[in-house]
């Protein structure tokens, strides 16, 4: 090397950063992680900020309640929903078993309107507490 260069060049058994030269969105989300977390000395993790992103980016709709939902009318009959999402008209609910892994909403009225009757929770039955309702959110 002519003239003392060492560009290109690395000594051997040395370790050597590689230059990184972040884009403009990596030098906006490192800006505002300083601001919130503490001046010139925060040292921005750039992965750190990709996982955060990815995961921001990947919580997308809700999905379906793994499981099944058991009702029984006003007849003394049992219904089954598997793996629910969204709201189910239940005519003259009375009784409700929750085999899913997130809580159940009772409503009122059709289309998970009214007033919210009882949340049961993950493994949970109703009655007790004696219930009447007219749909229900997964």
């Amino acid at each position: 090397m002519h003239g003392g260069s060492s560009r290109g060049v690395f000594p051997p058994g040395k370790r050597h950063r590689a230059l990184c030269f972040p884009s403009a969105v990596q030098r906006f989300s490192c800006g505002l992680f300083r601001r919130r977390f503490g001046g010139e000395d925060f040292r921005c993790d750039l992965s750190a900020v990709a996982i955060a992103v990815g995961a921001l980016a990947m919580a997308g709709p809700a999905t379906a309640a793994q499981g099944s939902v058991d009702w029984k009318d006003g007849q003394g009959n049992w219904h089954t929903v598997t793996n629910p999402k969204g709201c189910y008209d239940t005519p003259e609910g009375r009784a409700l078993n929750n085999k899913t892994i997130d809580a159940i909403e009772l409503y009122s009225e059709p289309k998970c309107g009214g007033m919210l009757v009882y949340k049961v929770g993950v493994n949970k039955s109703v009655p007790p507490p004696k219930v009447h309702f007219e749909s229900f959110k997964a």
